[in-house]
């Protein structure tokens, strides 16, 4: 042998030692190549003004992960690199109802890794739901409308969850009718875009309750009685009004809250039309009866003659 020149390492191996080297650093080439890839990548939470993105590590030869989160609106990109072993990151301080594009590059000991992009956004702002009007079977609420690329889902439920839904597209009001009198309904609406939503809190509120049929039980010369059916309701109370004229202020009224329905209304003059109502309060709203006019007989008499009428009349 010459002492004089260098002898490469492999020519000293056997063909069979030189194979398994070669099979030594396949292997570890490979095991670099595997653990350098991450999969499953996935937006796993967000928030107004946060997005969270997770992963799944496939091994454990990262040394530093760069996330790149692209603005979609102002087209800039921001990166943030973590460095070791992740599988999640939070992006702060983002704006809300906001459009992003998010990957990864994993970087490992001579290589690297990149993932697929992933879109999403950040929450549509919460809106304020308002009761605008409502009727005996009818509810109309409404909110404020921020921004051209949001659509809004509005429903409204009744006690027995029987849910209403109705889709408005840019449009801040919507009313739905055919309720039922006297019922609790609960409103909200969620803000949606491409990618994700966010509902309202929740506004209740009660259709108004039916009116009630008011008749005359009793008359003479100077009272009218009036009756009407009383609800059960522990919540309502009931005013039953007195006027000279349709549009004059009342002259007399009188409160009940008990059964039965009925007030009897005195000091009044012989042959006078007058003007009755009846209005139902509840929860700060009310109800007013149909206006009926009744006049005082002009004098009693036992003979049914023009003017004359008796003293209870029954009906």
């Amino acid at each position: 042998m010459d002492m004089g020149r260098l002898v490469p390492p492999s020519r000293l191996l056997s063909g069979s030692s030189q194979l398994l080297l070669l099979m030594l650093m396949l292997g570890t080439v490979a095991r670099v190549a595997n653990g350098c890839q991450i999969s499953g990548v996935q937006v796993s939470a967000r928030s107004e003004t946060t997005i969270t993105v997770t992963w799944t590590e496939v091994g454990v030869d990262a040394t530093s992960y760069v996330l790149q989160l692209y603005d979609r609106s102002t087209f800039t990109n921001s990166p943030f690199t973590i460095y070791g072993s992740a599988s999640n990151f939070t992006f702060t301080g983002l704006v809300p109802n906001r459009y992003y594009s998010i990957y990864i590059t994993v970087n490992c000991i001579g290589t690297r890794y990149v993932s697929s992009t992933v879109y999403d956004s950040t929450l549509p702002p919460k809106v304020n739901v308002t009761i605008t009007s409502k009727t005996m079977t009818s509810m109309s609420f409404s909110w404020e409308v921020s921004s051209s690329n949001l659509y809004y889902n509005a429903r409204l439920k009744d006690n027995n969850n029987i849910n209403q839904s109705s889709y408005v597209l840019s449009t801040g009001s919507v009313t739905y009718t055919n309720l039922i009198p006297d019922t609790n309904y609960y409103a909200y609406v969620e803000t949606r875009n491409l990618y994700c939503s966010q509902g309202s809190d929740v506004v209740m509120d009660r259709t108004l309750p039916a009116k009630v049929n008011v008749s005359t039980i009793a008359k003479n010369a100077t009272t009218i009685t009036v009756s009407w059916n009383m609800s059960s309701v522990d919540l309502y109370y009931y005013i039953a009004s007195l006027k000279e004229r349709q549009d004059g202020p009342n002259i007399q009224s009188q409160m009940r809250t008990t059964l039965p329905g009925n007030v009897t209304f005195t000091g009044l003059v012989p042959g006078r039309n007058y003007f009755v109502f009846v209005t139902i309060y509840i929860r700060g709203t009310n109800t007013i009866s149909v206006n009926f006019t009744e006049r005082t007989c002009k004098y009693v008499s036992s003979h049914r003659h023009h003017g004359a009428c008796p003293v209870i009349i029954h009906k």
